[in-house]
């Protein structure tokens, strides 16, 4: 053909040179654009496909010409659907859109957006249906990635509000408990051993225990609770509870450790690990009724930024995992996604708090907890603890001796009325002087008064007004002998900077013990 021929059709060009020179410039046109331009005809079959098209789905446009655009391109599933829309094309249903998928050569699918037309004949009647789509399949996915984040962020938002209420909650509620607890020990003290009222007090006292177990799980779940943070390795933490989780889980489960050696140690609350496993047993074993395999897991990992599979909200460095896993009945995944919930169980007789516990240690401890699971299939629960880069050797437990007193003056500082009667009630009699304020201001005032005389502090975190850190480093730049223990049930960013860790020894958590807060004060002063 001539370059003569290329130029666009002019007055003196016949019809036929007319006819010719639209198709090839509408054919062009066609297989330049980015659209995916598809023409059919009457029956469906194809009779177009621009470049586009073969570009996105791999076959060239003599692999399909004359073939069902549903034979070879749509996936089975949908073919009852686009012949529909097919169908209301030819019936001059136009223009329309859909969405739908495409099978590429290679398998793999494409999500396109479809605005749908139709050519006529001289008669009115639809001749060709022409779709034009554009592959929607990266914005789809980022779209439908979007919406997993905002899901997992309204989920946060509300794991978050329901922690602060339960923080609160058990806050106020320890300080009940300390006096339920402390008066009952006062009691059962000053009764003979064999007073008929003995028992009944006991049974308070025990109560009382066992509502303080149930305030613990609630702190741990809201991220509030106090923790005495010190190096641990978790290994150890396994090997001393191995008899108790062998007793707890029975006879019909097997429990198999698979320890590696050395793992490196993490900073953390022993009592609270010991909290993860137990709780993670007990979910393990109500898993499988009729009996299974429970393993327990440690390992070091060292994760980096960008590589799959690592937690959200971790950064790289090396962690100390915990995995735990079960052959029980698994969980289809919409159960899945809210067992970290408070108060969500699937079990008759459950609290709904074993996990939400499990959840708020781990997070407390800057950690990050996954689960694998599927109906039928058990389950994996996978913690990662960051790992400790120092040399500190885990302390020894608190050994057991005799309360000693003393003659010294306390400064009990707490907004709970029926607290600070129960400090001066178990101190007085021990021979220590006790005085006994309301807030900081009261607090400060009683100090001045006795110029110098008060031995130690003993004050409440989370209080109206000054909190208790704030008090003790005031009264200290008066008096840098003054000895202070600090009491709560709730943390709230006060005693460290982190909000994570207490001088060992300066911490007493709510609801009290009459012996742990005796021995408390007696390690204070003697410091």
């Amino acid at each position: 053909m001539s370059n003569t021929e290329n130029v666009p059709a002019g007055e003196g060009d016949t019809p036929e040179r007319t006819l010719e020179w639209e198709r090839d410039f509408i054919s062009a046109v066609l297989d330049t654009v980015d659209a995916l331009v598809l023409v059919l005809d009457k029956e469906g079959r194809i009779v177009r496909f621009n470049r586009s098209c073969e570009k996105a789905t791999g076959y060239s446009f003599a692999e399909v010409k004359g073939k069902y655009v549903w034979d070879i391109l749509i996936p089975p599933e949908e073919v009852e659907s686009v012949r529909g829309v097919f169908v209301r094309l030819s019936a001059g249903l136009f223009p329309s859109s859909h969405e739908n998928c495409w099978i590429a050569k290679n398998g793999r699918r494409i999500l396109i957006a479809w605005s749908n037309t139709a050519l006529l004949d001289s008669e009115g009647n639809v001749e060709y249906v022409v779709p034009t789509g554009i592959d929607v399949t990266g914005q789809r996915r980022i779209e439908q990635e979007k919406e997993t984040l905002r899901a997992e962020l309204v989920r946060s938002q509300k794991l978050e509000s329901v922690g602060r209420l339960a923080g609160g909650i058990a806050h106020d509620f320890n300080n009940l408990l300390s006096a339920i607890i402390g008066y009952s020990e006062i009691l059962l003290d000053s009764l003979p051993a064999d007073s008929k009222m003995a028992p009944a007090l006991r049974t308070i006292r025990l109560a009382g225990e066992k509502a303080a177990v149930l305030t613990r799980q609630l702190l741990a779940f809201s991220r509030k609770q106090v923790l005495e943070m010190k190096p641990v390795n978790i290994n150890h933490v396994i090997e001393d509870m191995f008899k108790m989780l062998r007793r707890m889980i029975g006879e019909d489960i097997i429990l198999a450790l698979h320890t590696e050696r050395p793992v490196r140690s993490i900073i953390a609350d022993r009592g609270q690990i010991e909290q993860i496993l137990l709780n993670l047993a007990v979910n393990a074993r109500d898993a499988m009724p009729y009996g299974g395999k429970l393993t327990i897991e440690t390992a070091d990992v060292k994760l980096e930024q960008g590589v799959a599979g690592v937690p959200p909200g971790l950064i790289a460095g090396k962690y100390v995992i915990l995995m735990v896993s079960d052959t029980g009945e698994g969980m289809r995944q919409d159960v899945a996604e809210r067992i970290f919930e408070p108060y969500y169980t699937t079990k008759a007789k459950g609290s709904g708090l074993g996990l939400s516990t499990v959840y708020g240690i781990v997070k407390q401890h800057e950690g990050a907890i996954t689960v694998s699971t599927g109906d039928g299939k058990g389950t994996v629960f996978t913690i990662y603890f960051p790992a400790y880069e120092g040399t500190a050797q885990e302390e020894p437990a608190e050994e057991t001796g005799e309360v000693k007193g003393g003659s010294e003056t306390v400064l009990v500082v707490d907004d709970e009325a029926s607290l600070r009667r129960l400090v001066v009630d178990a101190l007085e009699p021990l021979g220590y002087r006790v005085l006994a304020a309301s807030c900081g201001e009261d607090a400060i005032r009683l100090f001045q008064a006795e110029r110098g005389k008060v031995d130690l502090l003993l004050t409440d975190v989370v209080m109206p007004g000054m909190n208790g850190r704030d008090l003790a480093e005031l009264l200290r730049r008066a008096d840098p002998s003054l000895k202070v223990v600090f009491m709560s049930g709730y943390a709230d960013n006060l005693l460290q900077p982190s909000g994570r860790e207490v001088e060992t020894g300066q911490f007493l958590q709510k609801p009290l013990s009459l012996r742990t807060l005796a021995k408390k004060v007696r390690d204070a002063l003697d410091r």
